[in-house]
Protein backbone atom coordinates (compact mmCIF):
# COMPACT_ATOMS: atom_id res chain seq x y z
CA UNK A 1 0.00 0.00 0.00
CA UNK A 2 1.21 3.27 -1.11
CA UNK A 3 -0.20 6.44 0.93
CA UNK A 4 -0.42 9.49 -1.20
CA UNK A 5 -1.53 11.88 1.35
CA UNK A 6 -2.40 12.20 4.98
CA UNK A 7 -4.67 15.04 5.42
CA UNK A 8 -5.16 16.53 8.52
CA UNK A 9 -8.56 18.12 8.78
CA UNK A 10 -10.04 21.14 10.38
CA UNK A 11 -7.23 24.48 10.09
CA UNK A 12 -8.89 27.14 12.24
CA UNK A 13 -8.51 30.74 12.65
CA UNK A 14 -5.75 30.09 15.56
CA UNK A 15 -3.96 27.58 13.65
CA UNK A 16 0.00 28.28 13.70
CA UNK A 17 0.57 28.92 9.82
CA UNK A 18 4.30 29.04 10.20
CA UNK A 19 4.81 25.63 12.07
CA UNK A 20 1.82 24.18 8.98
CA UNK A 21 4.34 25.19 6.86
CA UNK A 22 7.19 23.75 7.99
CA UNK A 23 5.41 20.29 8.86
CA UNK A 24 4.54 20.11 5.10
CA UNK A 25 8.21 21.00 4.17
CA UNK A 26 9.27 17.90 6.91
CA UNK A 27 6.66 15.10 5.86
CA UNK A 28 5.51 15.69 1.79
CA UNK A 29 2.79 13.59 2.02
CA UNK A 30 0.80 16.06 4.14
CA UNK A 31 -2.31 17.32 2.87
CA UNK A 32 -4.69 19.85 5.16
CA UNK A 33 -8.27 20.02 4.98
CA UNK A 34 -10.04 23.26 5.48
CA UNK A 35 -13.99 22.98 6.10
CA UNK A 36 -16.16 25.69 4.82
CA UNK A 37 -19.87 25.92 5.55
CA UNK A 38 -21.87 28.96 4.83
CA UNK A 39 -23.91 28.29 7.30
CA UNK A 40 -21.25 27.74 10.09
CA UNK A 41 -18.47 29.90 8.79
CA UNK A 42 -16.66 32.34 11.27
CA UNK A 43 -17.83 30.69 13.96
CA UNK A 44 -15.82 29.24 17.04
CA UNK A 45 -13.87 26.31 16.42
CA UNK A 46 -13.25 24.40 13.21
CA UNK A 47 -15.11 26.47 10.43
CA UNK A 48 -13.04 29.21 9.49
CA UNK A 49 -15.16 32.58 7.62
CA UNK A 50 -14.87 32.86 3.72
CA UNK A 51 -12.54 35.43 3.43
CA UNK A 52 -9.98 33.96 6.25
CA UNK A 53 -10.24 30.99 4.14
CA UNK A 54 -9.82 32.98 0.58
CA UNK A 55 -6.83 34.68 2.65
CA UNK A 56 -5.08 31.84 3.70
CA UNK A 57 -5.39 30.12 0.16
CA UNK A 58 -3.41 33.18 -1.55
CA UNK A 59 -1.12 33.27 1.01
CA UNK A 60 0.15 29.24 1.94
CA UNK A 61 3.64 28.80 0.10
CA UNK A 62 2.84 26.69 -3.00
CA UNK A 63 4.10 23.46 -1.62
CA UNK A 64 1.44 23.02 0.81
CA UNK A 65 -1.38 20.50 0.31
CA UNK A 66 -4.71 21.85 0.69
CA UNK A 67 -8.24 20.23 0.39
CA UNK A 68 -11.23 22.22 0.68
CA UNK A 69 -13.80 19.92 2.33
CA UNK A 70 -17.36 21.50 1.99
CA UNK A 71 -20.14 21.07 4.07
CA UNK A 72 -24.09 21.41 4.43
CA UNK A 73 -25.27 24.24 2.31
CA UNK A 74 -21.70 24.96 0.56
CA UNK A 75 -22.59 21.78 -2.40
CA UNK A 76 -25.63 22.52 -3.57
CA UNK A 77 -24.17 26.21 -3.52
CA UNK A 78 -21.11 25.08 -5.69
CA UNK A 79 -23.75 23.16 -8.25
CA UNK A 80 -25.30 26.36 -8.49
CA UNK A 81 -22.50 28.66 -9.19
CA UNK A 82 -22.80 30.52 -5.61
CA UNK A 83 -20.28 33.22 -5.91
CA UNK A 84 -18.37 32.62 -2.28
CA UNK A 85 -17.66 29.01 -2.59
CA UNK A 86 -17.13 28.80 -6.40
CA UNK A 87 -14.22 31.28 -5.81
CA UNK A 88 -12.54 29.11 -3.00
CA UNK A 89 -12.99 26.39 -5.09
CA UNK A 90 -11.39 28.13 -8.27
CA UNK A 91 -8.54 29.30 -5.88
CA UNK A 92 -7.53 25.80 -4.22
CA UNK A 93 -8.07 24.50 -8.06
CA UNK A 94 -4.96 26.78 -9.12
CA UNK A 95 -3.06 25.45 -6.09
CA UNK A 96 -3.09 22.15 -7.48
CA UNK A 97 -5.47 21.05 -4.45
CA UNK A 98 -8.61 19.04 -4.26
CA UNK A 99 -12.17 19.58 -3.10
CA UNK A 100 -14.51 17.41 -0.78
CA UNK A 101 -17.96 17.38 -1.21
CA UNK A 102 -19.39 16.51 2.38
CA UNK A 103 -23.64 15.81 1.70
CA UNK A 104 -26.16 12.64 2.94
CA UNK A 105 -27.74 12.32 -0.56
CA UNK A 106 -30.93 11.01 1.37
CA UNK A 107 -31.55 14.39 2.41
CA UNK A 108 -32.73 15.06 -1.56
CA UNK A 109 -30.60 18.96 -2.11
CA UNK A 110 -27.82 17.45 -4.27
CA UNK A 111 -29.10 15.13 -7.52
CA UNK A 112 -26.72 13.00 -8.99
CA UNK A 113 -27.30 14.32 -12.49
CA UNK A 114 -26.01 17.69 -11.12
CA UNK A 115 -23.18 16.60 -9.34
CA UNK A 116 -21.71 14.80 -12.05
CA UNK A 117 -22.03 17.72 -14.59
CA UNK A 118 -20.07 19.67 -11.55
CA UNK A 119 -17.58 17.08 -10.99
CA UNK A 120 -17.07 16.96 -14.54
CA UNK A 121 -16.73 20.87 -14.91
CA UNK A 122 -14.24 21.39 -12.20
CA UNK A 123 -12.01 18.48 -13.89
CA UNK A 124 -8.70 18.19 -13.97
CA UNK A 125 -9.00 19.58 -10.13
CA UNK A 126 -9.58 16.59 -8.32
CA UNK A 127 -13.01 16.21 -6.34
CA UNK A 128 -14.03 13.92 -3.13
CA UNK A 129 -17.38 12.68 -2.36
CA UNK A 130 -18.11 10.53 1.24
CA UNK A 131 -18.88 6.57 0.66
CA UNK A 132 -20.99 5.64 3.43
CA UNK A 133 -24.37 3.87 3.43
CA UNK A 134 -26.25 7.10 1.91
CA UNK A 135 -23.67 7.78 -0.64
CA UNK A 136 -22.72 3.93 -1.47
CA UNK A 137 -23.82 4.67 -4.79
CA UNK A 138 -22.30 7.69 -6.19
CA UNK A 139 -18.47 6.45 -7.16
CA UNK A 140 -20.59 4.25 -9.95
CA UNK A 141 -23.01 6.83 -11.19
CA UNK A 142 -20.05 9.34 -11.24
CA UNK A 143 -17.63 7.65 -13.11
CA UNK A 144 -15.31 10.50 -14.09
CA UNK A 145 -11.20 10.52 -13.93
CA UNK A 146 -11.16 13.21 -11.35
CA UNK A 147 -13.78 11.69 -8.92
CA UNK A 148 -12.19 9.70 -5.55
CA UNK A 149 -14.14 8.61 -2.91
CA UNK A 150 -13.25 8.94 1.09
CA UNK A 151 -14.68 5.97 3.04
CA UNK A 152 -15.82 7.67 5.96
CA UNK A 153 -18.16 5.76 8.65
CA UNK A 154 -17.52 8.59 11.78
CA UNK A 155 -17.98 12.02 9.60
CA UNK A 156 -15.32 13.48 11.56
CA UNK A 157 -16.55 12.69 14.76
CA UNK A 158 -13.12 10.52 16.06
CA UNK A 159 -15.07 6.76 16.14
CA UNK A 160 -12.98 4.03 15.41
CA UNK A 161 -13.63 1.77 12.17
CA UNK A 162 -14.84 -1.52 13.24
CA UNK A 163 -13.47 -3.55 9.74
CA UNK A 164 -11.87 -1.82 7.12
CA UNK A 165 -13.74 -1.92 3.65
CA UNK A 166 -11.94 -3.25 0.86
CA UNK A 167 -10.88 -0.71 -1.66
CA UNK A 168 -12.97 0.68 -4.97
CA UNK A 169 -12.17 0.80 -8.37
CA UNK A 170 -11.75 4.08 -8.73
CA UNK A 171 -9.23 5.93 -6.42
CA UNK A 172 -10.39 5.86 -2.53
CA UNK A 173 -9.81 7.46 0.67
CA UNK A 174 -9.57 5.92 4.22
CA UNK A 175 -11.28 8.04 7.34
CA UNK A 176 -12.91 6.99 10.66
CA UNK A 177 -11.41 7.39 14.50
CA UNK A 178 -7.26 7.46 12.79
CA UNK A 179 -5.23 9.88 14.81
CA UNK A 180 -2.10 9.74 17.05
CA UNK A 181 -1.00 6.85 19.37
CA UNK A 182 -2.29 4.41 16.74
CA UNK A 183 -1.00 4.93 13.72
CA UNK A 184 1.20 1.55 12.78
CA UNK A 185 -2.00 -0.69 13.50
CA UNK A 186 -4.37 1.20 11.71
CA UNK A 187 -2.42 1.22 8.96
CA UNK A 188 -1.31 -2.03 8.72
CA UNK A 189 -5.08 -3.05 9.41
CA UNK A 190 -6.00 -0.70 6.53
CA UNK A 191 -3.07 -2.60 4.28
CA UNK A 192 -4.76 -5.83 4.73
CA UNK A 193 -7.60 -4.72 2.74
CA UNK A 194 -6.07 -2.15 0.39
CA UNK A 195 -2.93 -4.32 -0.51
CA UNK A 196 -1.16 -2.58 -3.40
CA UNK A 197 -3.25 0.19 -3.86
CA UNK A 198 -2.19 3.65 -3.80
CA UNK A 199 -4.40 5.31 -1.18
CA UNK A 200 -4.84 8.42 1.14
CA UNK A 201 -6.17 8.36 5.00
CA UNK A 202 -7.97 11.66 6.44
CA UNK A 203 -8.77 12.10 10.45
CA UNK A 204 -10.33 15.78 12.10
CA UNK A 205 -11.82 14.60 15.59
CA UNK A 206 -8.85 13.22 17.61
CA UNK A 207 -6.89 16.12 16.50
CA UNK A 208 -8.28 18.55 18.39
CA UNK A 209 -8.49 20.22 21.78
CA UNK A 210 -10.65 22.36 24.26
CA UNK A 211 -9.61 25.63 24.56
CA UNK A 212 -11.76 28.46 25.77
CA UNK A 213 -15.14 27.13 25.08
CA UNK A 214 -14.22 25.65 21.70
CA UNK A 215 -12.09 23.16 19.59
CA UNK A 216 -8.81 23.73 17.98
CA UNK A 217 -6.63 21.99 15.95
CA UNK A 218 -3.47 20.82 17.56
CA UNK A 219 -0.37 20.91 15.47
CA UNK A 220 1.34 18.59 18.10
CA UNK A 221 -1.22 16.35 17.91
CA UNK A 222 -0.70 16.28 14.18
CA UNK A 223 2.96 16.63 14.43
CA UNK A 224 2.49 12.79 16.23
CA UNK A 225 0.19 11.25 13.49
CA UNK A 226 2.65 12.68 10.81
CA UNK A 227 5.77 11.11 12.75
CA UNK A 228 4.12 7.50 13.37
CA UNK A 229 2.75 7.49 9.21
CA UNK A 230 6.46 8.33 8.30
CA UNK A 231 7.76 5.27 10.19
CA UNK A 232 5.19 3.21 9.10
CA UNK A 233 5.78 4.40 5.31
CA UNK A 234 9.69 4.17 5.98
CA UNK A 235 9.40 0.47 7.53
CA UNK A 236 7.63 -0.90 4.77
CA UNK A 237 10.02 0.59 1.87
Amino acid sequence: MKIKYCTLTGVDENTDIERLTRLSKDFLFTEWGILYSPARQGTPGRYMAANSIEGLLKSLEIHVNVALHICGGGVPGLIAGEPEVSRLASLVSERGGRIQLNFNSKKGTVHTPDLRRTIEKLAPMRVITQHNRNNAYLWSEVPLQNHQSLFDSSGGNGVKCKVWPNPLPSYCGYAGGLGPGSMSDDLDNIATVAQGREIWIDMEGRLRIEHDGSDRLCLKLCEQVLSETNEWIVARQ
